[in-house]
Order: structure tokens, then C-alpha cells, then sequence
């Protein structure tokens, strides 16, 4: 599994996420009910923590500019489930790096989902799969489609929101992403803050790089 070192921000997530045990979507849910739903009948087995980290340095991952700003302790997982309703094994993953089914690329903090990815090996997500994953995670509430120009400042970007501001979710290439709001607005924080030393560090620099024109 890949552990985040950047960025102390975990006083302040486990005060938001401590909330997100009563919802019924699956990201906020614990880590054992994740796993006891996925792997227990071995609807889907857990990717090897080396190649866990392969899995994430791969170019087709989009959402690569997040690490340098999770929250400090938050961990990676990876799932794999095949794309028939068949139990999975970890046979599929030694004969192929990318066998046909699904990744569930999970980052977890104090022990509760905060963003899930979902990649699509071996074809595209289809219509129909995207609407049966936005189902599965509507909750109690239902899911709204949301203008760009009306999206609020977001690190992982977002097309849905649920009614209830719970959760939220993007297309991105082969990948369905649903997420907490509150790690998304850590994470833009931390990237601000980035931004703003960088741009300081720049100001300092300009004078000698400019100095003898």
C-alpha cells in the first residue's frame, strides 16, 4: 500500500469523516465493511502492496497530482474483481496486468473510504455500467448533474453531486471517481498553500535572476 507523507491534516479530517459512518453510501463506510462486502465471497481479491504502487505509478492513473497532498496517514488499496459475476482470484492478476474487470482504487484515512476509483480493464465504462455505480452510492439521496461553471474549487474536479452534498463523482478516461467533499477541499487547500509558497519563493528569486539586464 502507498502511505501519504505530506501534509498534517488528520486532526481535521477525522472530525469531518467521523460524520460519514451514517451515510449508506459506500465512500465514508469502514474499511472491514469495504472489505467484508468485497472480499468475503471473494467477489473481488485484494492488488499486492508492490504492485499496488506500480498500479499507481502507471501513466493512465489521473489523478497522479493528488499524492504529494493527502493527508498525512492516509493509505492505498487496490481491488480487482473480473468482469463476470464469478468469483475472483489471484490467479487473474499473475496471468495478466490488467485483466478484463474492474480496479477499485481505494484511499483510506483513519480507517474510512475517502475516495474511490474505479477503472474499467479490458473496454470502456459503458453507460449503463456508470448509472448502475452512480445507483449503488446515491444513499438515501439521489445524484444531480452539475455545469462546470457553477462547480465549486476543486482539486479531483467533479460532474455529480449528490442532492445532499455528501458525495461526489467524475468520468475521468477509463476511470468512474466518487469521493467525500471534505477530502476534496483538504487536498485543494494543500495545493493552495503549495501554489502560494511557490509563487513567494518565486518573488524572491526574480531580483538576482533579473540582476545585470
Amino acid at each position: 500500500m502507498l502511505k501519504s507523507r505530506f501534509y498534517p491534516f488528520g486532526a481535521i479530517l477525522v472530525c469531518l469523516i467521523g460524520c460519514a459512518g451514517i451515510l449508506q453510501a459506500r465512500p465514508g463506510e469502514t474499511r472491514s465493511t469495504l472489505e467484508r462486502r468485497l472480499l468475503a465471497d471473494r467477489t473481488a481479491v485484494k492488488v499486492s502492496s508492490r504492485d499496488v504502487e506500480a498500479k499507481l505509478d502507471d501513466r493512465s492513473v489521473p489523478y497522479k497530482h493528488l499524492y504529494d497532498h493527502l493527508p498525512e496517514g492516509a493509505e492505498h488499496e487496490i481491488y480487482f474483481k473480473p468482469a463476470e459475476n464469478v468469483k475472483a482470484s489471484q490467479g487473474d492478476l499473475e496471468e495478466n496486468r490488467f485483466p478484463d474487470g474492474w480496479e477499485v482504487h481505494v484511499i483510506y484515512f483513519k480507517d474510512r473510504s475517502v475516495f474511490e476509483a474505479y477503472r474499467r480493464n479490458g473496454s470502456g465504462i459503458t453507460r449503463f455500467e456508470q448509472e448502475g455505480l452512480l445507483s449503488l452510492n446515491k444513499g438515501q439521496s439521489f445524484w444531480k448533474k452539475v455545469d462546470k461553471n457553477q462547480a465549486k474549487p476543486s482539486a479531483i474536479g467533479y460532474e455529480y453531486e449528490r442532492d445532499d452534498g455528501e458525495v461526489r463523482a467524475l468520468r475521468n478516461r477509463n476511470y468512474f471517481i466518487l469521493y467525500l467533499p471534505e477530502f476534496d477541499e483538504l487536498v485543494f487547500a494543500s495545493m493552495e498553500e503549495k501554489r502560494t509558497e511557490d509563487e513567494e519563493e518565486a518573488k524572491e528569486k526574480a531580483p538576482d535572476s533579473l540582476a545585470g539586464f
